[in-house]
Parts: C-alpha cells; sequence; structure tokens
C-alpha cells in the first residue's frame, strides 16, 4: 500500500482509539461520526489485506508465467519444431507448420500459437510417432498448455484485485479524512478550555509525514487536518 495512505490509516486508528475512550455523551453527532469512521477503517483494511495479496499474486504469477513460457518454448514445442524439421523430408508442409513466430508474443497470441500446434501434431501423429514421439508426449503438452493458461489467468485476477483495491482505498480515504475533520472540529471545541486534553487530541490526529531529504514537512496549522 502507498506510503500516504497507510500514515493516513494509522492517525484515523489513533483518532477512533482517543474517541472511542473519550465519550462525548451529549451530542449525538459525535458517536455518529465515530461509528462512520470505524466502519469505514474496517472496510478500509480490509481494502489493505486484498491490495497487498494482489500484488504478492501478481508478483508470484509472472514469475511463474515467464518460467512456464520458457519451459514451454525450449522442451516440449522445441521437440516438436525438432521433429517437424525432421519429418519434412517426407512432408515438406511441416516445417513452417510447426514453427512458433521469433518475435516476442503476448501471452494470449503465444498460447494461441501453441495450442494450434499441439493441435496439429495431433492430426500428424502417426508421423512423428515414427520420429521419435513419447507415447504421452501430446498429453503432457496439452496439460502444461492448461497450466500455463491457468497461470495467466492467475495474474490478471491478482492485478484486477490488486488495482480495484486500491482505487477503492483512495476514495474511501478521502471520506475518512472528512470524518477525521469532523471530530476534529468537535474535539477542539469541547476540549477548548483543557489544555492537557487538547494536547493528546491534536496528538492523536498528527500524521507523522516522512522528512524529505534534510527538510521537514510543516506541521498543519492549528485546526485543521492534514488531507
Amino acid at each position: 500500500m502507498f506510503t500516504t495512505a497507510r500514515l493516513k490509516l494509522d492517525m484515523a486508528t489513533s483518532v477512533r482509539d482517543f474517541c472511542a475512550g473519550h465519550a462525548y455523551d451529549n451530542n449525538p453527532k459525535y458517536q455518529v461520526t465515530l461509528t462512520g469512521l470505524s466502519e469505514s477503517l474496517a472496510r478500509a483494511r480490509a481494502l489493505e489485506s486484498q491490495e497487498r495479496s494482489g500484488d504478492i499474486g501478481a508478483t508470484t504469477a509472472t514469475a511463474s508465467k515467464a518460467a512456464l513460457r520458457q519451459q514451454l518454448k525450449e522442451q516440449p514445442l522445441k521437440h516438436l519444431e525438432r521433429m517437424a524439421e525432421d519429418a519434412s523430408a517426407e512432408q515438406p508442409e511441416l516445417a513452417e507448420k510447426f514453427r512458433l513466430p521469433r518475435r516476442k508474443l503476448s501471452h494470449q497470441v503465444f498460447l494461441a500459437a501453441a495450442r494450434t500446434m499441439a493441435a496439429d501434431a495431433e492430426t500428424f501423429k502417426d508421423v512423428f510417432t515414427s520420429y521419435g514421439m513419447p507415447p504421452t508426449f501430446l498429453d503432457d503438452l496439452k496439460a502444461s498448455l492448461d497450466q500455463y493458461d491457468r497461470v495467466v489467468n492467475q495474474k490478471h485476477a491478482a492485478t484486477s484485485a490488486h488495482v480495484g483495491a486500491r482505487a477503492e482505498l483512495r476514495a474511501l480515504l478521502k471520506a475518512i479524512m472528512a470524518l477525521v475533520n469532523r471530530l476534529d472540529t468537535l474535539n477542539r471545541y469541547r476540549f477548548q478550555n483543557d489544555a492537557e486534553q487538547l494536547a493528546a487530541w491534536e496528538s492523536a490526529r498528527n500524521v507523522a509525514w516522512p522528512a524529505r531529504g534534510a527538510a521537514k514537512t510543516p506541521k498543519p496549522e492549528s485546526g485543521k487536518t492534514a488531507a
């Protein structure tokens, strides 16, 4: 999760905990706002977990996808090409039919081309068998292509979950900051004559922004919450 969001969520959690421990019984708006903040934080934490899981899942799937694709190219598909070249003396069209394009292909195009090769190999199964194709070769190839397809889909699903969670979290953070600002207004009013409680409140809703280089980020002006 991006640093700004994490800092804001940590601050909002501190605000929620402070407010939960400092009841404002004669102000219904206070409790309604606090309830809204608690519910929004619960949703934000769930989105945080979804975003992290999606990011990890996409990274893992990307690595698996690359490894599987390289394995397919270097082993079964390359073996098909070589058998087709050997058999082309008998059937010249086989050499071109079983040659993967050398340019970089998208994963979907690569998968489609590989599946076409597997289907064509089924058609010329007797020819390839006579040139040494193992009995389980085609079944193993199809299983590997299915595995590659699953990994591609897993990567897409994980990326979608990551991107979707981040987008919703950005929108939710705006709502959370609005609730924090509302509580800030209420607490500053009720603690206006209590310096100790006011200082405790300001500490709870302060965002510890990281310094950029040697310069320090100034704190928000009194009465305002960093957005």
